[in-house]
């Protein structure tokens, strides 16, 4: 009875179907469309604030209270001016700042960084605009070379900032 029936899901109309029900559930659930709104490319791992209009975003820094307020973690390369996916929960490749000692550190709090813009820290900044990007789940992979570690997020932002556009 169903011997005949193709069900190619590359197909034109379900695929694309297929995809747009898939980003409708990222940018709803753990991840947030953002805009670039720096002239400069920003790299997959890179932790990112909303700076103004419709979810324009530029890397985060513990300096100030408006750039403290990250909302995600930069999920692949997005070119200055160009669109991207953040992660706003669960698991994520985040860049730390190099120099870092992260030998069995795993279980520990990370920061935003006070002195590299758009990167994570595991000593807490001494300041009124500390901010706890999450836990320290694996840091092997990390070197002076490799400044990434895995991240479980945790508060990025308001919800008021993440809701669906």
């Amino acid at each position: 009875m169903f011997q005949n029936i193709d069900l190619n899901l590359n197909a034109g109309p379900i695929k694309n179907a297929w995809m747009r029900l898939i980003r409708q559930i990222q940018t709803t659930v753990e991840h947030m469309r953002v805009t670039n709104d720096t002239v400069a490319d920003m790299a997959k791992g890179d932790i990112v604030y909303l700076t103004a209009g419709d979810r324009q975003a530029a890397l985060a820094i513990a300096t100030a209270a408006a750039t403290s307020r990250w909302v995600g973690v930069v999920a692949e390369p997005i070119p200055a001016g160009a669109r991207g996916i953040a992660r706003t929960d669960g698991y994520a490749y985040v860049r730390f700042e190099t120099g870092l000692d992260m030998t069995g550190n795993e279980g520990m709090q990370v920061f935003l960084s006070t002195t590299d813009a758009g990167a994570a820290s595991i000593t807490q900044p001494q300041d009124n605009f500390t901010k706890v990007v999450g836990t320290l789940a694996d840091a092997t992979l990390y070197t002076n070379d490799n400044p990434y570690a895995w991240v479980v997020l945790r508060d990025c932002c308001p919800l008021s900032a993440i809701e669906p556009n």
